[in-house]
């Protein structure tokens, strides 16, 4: 079977495995910056 590369193979949640990674990324990218910002 031909695999295409322009659909996304699966979804959850109404997004597709590589929207999942950017959410994740964002959100632990957010929480560095959080986390460096704080004072001690």
């Amino acid at each position: 079977p031909v695999i295409r590369c322009d659909e996304a193979s699966w979804r959850f949640l109404f997004l597709s495995f590589a929207g999942w990674n950017a959410v994740v990324s964002a959100f632990l990218a957010g929480i560095a910056a959080w986390g460096a910002a704080q004072k001690r």
